[in-house]
Formats: C-alpha cells, sequence, structure tokens
C-alpha cells in the first residue's frame, strides 16, 4: 500500500487579502457611483469600458483570497497575483522576512512593511504576496520554514 499524499499547507496573510478587498469594493463602488449618476445617462460613451473597470476590480477584491503558499510534499507553489509559480521543496533551504519592495511603495525597499523570502543555494526569492508589518512576515517566514522541516 502506497502512502497517500497529505493535503497542502497554506501560508496567507489574511490581513493582506482583507485589506486588498476593501479597497476594491471602495473602487467598486466609486466606479458604480459613477456609471450610474444621472447626469451620464444619455451620453454617447460605450459601457464596454465601465465594464471592464467593473471586473478588474472585481478581480482585484477576490485574487487576494487565493494568494499565498501551499506547501506541498514535494514541492512550494506560490499563487501570485497574475501567476504561479513551482519550487522543488528539497532546494529551499529555508524562509525568512526581508524589507518589503512592491507595488504598494513603487518597488522602493520598506522598513515599515517586510515580506517572506525563500532561501535557496545561491538566491533569495521575494514573496510579495506574503507581506505584512515586521513582526508579522517573521511569523509568516518562521511558519514556512517550519513546515518545510516537517515535509523533509
Amino acid at each position: 500500500m502506497t502512502e497517500s499524499p497529505s493535503r497542502p499547507v497554506r501560508v496567507w496573510n489574511y490581513r493582506y487579502a482583507l485589506l486588498c478587498s476593501l479597497l476594491s469594493l471602495a473602487l467598486v463602488a466609486v466606479a458604480l457611483v459613477g456609471m450610474l449618476d444621472p447626469a451620464n445617462r444619455g451620453t454617447t460613451d460605450s459601457p464596454l469600458w465601465a465594464v471592464a473597470l467593473l471586473g478588474w476590480f472585481a478581480f482585484l477584491g477576490i485574487r487576494p483570497w487565493f494568494l499565498g503558499l501551499y506547501v506541498h510534499d514535494t514541492f512550494v507553489v506560490r499563487r501570485g497575483w497574475l501567476k504561479s509559480e513551482r519550487y522543488e521543496l528539497a532546494e529551499i533551504k529555508k524562509a525568512g522576512s526581508t524589507n518589503y519592495s512592491g507595488y504598494w511603495n513603487r518597488f522602493g525597499s520598506s522598513t515599515t512593511f517586510a515580506m517572506v523570502e525563500l532561501r535557496f543555494e545561491d538566491e533569495e526569492v521575494a514573496i510579495p504576496e506574503l507581506v505584512g508589518r515586521n513582526r508579522t512576515a517573521q511569523e509568516l517566514a518562521d511558519r514556512v520554514t517550519g513546515l518545510l522541516e516537517r515535509r523533509r
């Protein structure tokens, strides 16, 4: 009898997902108010741009709930905003935290916020989807490291 693979464990920051969703909800509300404004009735503008905008805002509100790292038995999947990446578990040495550098601060280096990074033999891969205050990012990194050690 072969051993069945265990379920993947998800590591994510629900506060980040909630913040992104609330911001998206605000954008949807503003867009809807603009679209439904009585002053705009009878204009010749095509509603396709508005529908596309609402779709994008909906994506921004829903996608954060699926972001994060999924630790499987032999590999780790990083679910990002637009793409997913897979890393072999044996190649990851450990997880740590580093200063946040991403969209929210125009890719500068933040000392207030940090993100998790996966450390390999010869490189570090930043995981900006696992962002938070320095303590939160370190807790997430410790959780990832613990999961990596248990799965080996």
